[in-house]
Protein backbone atom coordinates (compact mmCIF):
# COMPACT_ATOMS: atom_id res chain seq x y z
CA UNK A 1 0.00 0.00 0.00
CA UNK A 2 1.23 3.69 -0.77
CA UNK A 3 0.20 6.39 1.36
CA UNK A 4 1.00 10.24 -0.07
CA UNK A 5 -0.23 13.43 1.91
CA UNK A 6 -0.14 16.70 -0.25
CA UNK A 7 -0.56 19.92 1.90
CA UNK A 8 -3.15 22.41 0.69
CA UNK A 9 -2.19 25.52 -0.46
CA UNK A 10 -2.88 28.79 1.53
CA UNK A 11 -4.73 26.30 4.18
CA UNK A 12 -4.07 24.19 6.72
CA UNK A 13 -5.16 20.84 5.68
CA UNK A 14 -3.95 18.28 3.48
CA UNK A 15 -5.25 15.90 0.46
CA UNK A 16 -4.36 11.97 1.06
CA UNK A 17 -4.13 9.49 -1.68
CA UNK A 18 -3.86 6.01 -0.56
CA UNK A 19 -3.05 2.96 -3.54
CA UNK A 20 -3.44 -0.52 -2.57
CA UNK A 21 -1.60 -3.55 -3.64
CA UNK A 22 -2.75 -4.52 -6.94
CA UNK A 23 -4.28 -8.53 -6.93
CA UNK A 24 -5.60 -10.53 -9.37
CA UNK A 25 -9.39 -9.54 -10.92
CA UNK A 26 -9.46 -12.69 -13.39
CA UNK A 27 -7.09 -14.41 -15.58
CA UNK A 28 -4.79 -11.53 -17.28
CA UNK A 29 -6.52 -8.87 -15.34
CA UNK A 30 -5.76 -6.93 -12.29
CA UNK A 31 -7.00 -4.56 -9.99
CA UNK A 32 -6.29 -1.72 -7.61
CA UNK A 33 -8.14 -0.06 -5.35
CA UNK A 34 -7.53 3.81 -4.24
CA UNK A 35 -8.99 6.55 -2.12
CA UNK A 36 -8.83 10.45 -2.02
CA UNK A 37 -9.60 11.97 1.37
CA UNK A 38 -10.03 15.71 1.24
CA UNK A 39 -10.37 17.89 4.37
CA UNK A 40 -14.36 18.07 3.80
CA UNK A 41 -14.70 14.24 1.61
CA UNK A 42 -13.30 11.10 -0.02
CA UNK A 43 -13.46 8.92 -2.45
CA UNK A 44 -13.13 5.55 -3.20
CA UNK A 45 -12.86 3.86 -6.47
CA UNK A 46 -10.71 1.21 -8.47
CA UNK A 47 -9.00 0.70 -11.56
CA UNK A 48 -8.69 -2.16 -13.77
CA UNK A 49 -5.86 -3.26 -16.57
CA UNK A 50 -4.17 -6.45 -17.86
CA UNK A 51 -0.78 -5.92 -15.42
CA UNK A 52 0.38 -4.13 -12.02
CA UNK A 53 2.18 -1.05 -13.70
CA UNK A 54 -1.41 -0.49 -16.39
CA UNK A 55 -3.70 -0.70 -13.43
CA UNK A 56 -1.47 1.71 -11.51
CA UNK A 57 -0.96 4.37 -14.07
CA UNK A 58 -4.75 4.56 -14.66
CA UNK A 59 -5.69 4.72 -10.61
CA UNK A 60 -3.24 7.62 -10.68
CA UNK A 61 -4.96 9.51 -13.87
CA UNK A 62 -8.17 8.64 -12.04
CA UNK A 63 -6.89 10.37 -8.77
CA UNK A 64 -5.47 13.60 -10.72
CA UNK A 65 -9.21 13.50 -12.12
CA UNK A 66 -10.81 13.60 -8.52
CA UNK A 67 -8.53 16.35 -7.20
CA UNK A 68 -8.96 18.72 -10.04
CA UNK A 69 -12.27 18.44 -9.86
CA UNK A 70 -11.75 18.97 -5.66
CA UNK A 71 -10.02 21.96 -6.34
CA UNK A 72 -12.67 23.36 -9.48
CA UNK A 73 -15.44 22.79 -7.28
CA UNK A 74 -14.03 24.35 -3.83
CA UNK A 75 -11.33 26.89 -5.09
CA UNK A 76 -8.63 24.82 -2.89
CA UNK A 77 -5.01 24.03 -5.16
CA UNK A 78 -3.30 20.75 -4.19
CA UNK A 79 0.72 20.28 -3.68
CA UNK A 80 0.72 17.31 -6.00
CA UNK A 81 2.51 18.78 -9.32
CA UNK A 82 5.20 16.31 -9.52
CA UNK A 83 3.19 13.56 -11.22
CA UNK A 84 -0.26 15.54 -12.11
CA UNK A 85 1.43 15.59 -16.19
CA UNK A 86 1.39 11.30 -16.16
CA UNK A 87 0.56 10.21 -20.23
CA UNK A 88 -0.04 6.60 -21.13
CA UNK A 89 0.87 6.18 -24.45
CA UNK A 90 0.75 2.92 -26.19
CA UNK A 91 3.58 1.99 -28.52
CA UNK A 92 2.52 -1.10 -31.31
CA UNK A 93 6.16 -1.24 -32.04
CA UNK A 94 7.42 -2.00 -28.48
CA UNK A 95 6.76 -5.91 -28.20
CA UNK A 96 8.61 -6.34 -31.69
CA UNK A 97 12.05 -4.21 -30.64
CA UNK A 98 14.79 -5.68 -28.96
CA UNK A 99 15.81 -4.48 -25.32
CA UNK A 100 19.61 -4.17 -25.68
Amino acid sequence: MLTAKYPIKDVFGFVTVVINTPEDLSPGSRKVTWSVYTPDSEKHSHSCGVDDLQCLLLAMKSIIHVIKEWEKNTGNKCEYTFYQDIKIVYDPQFPKRKIK
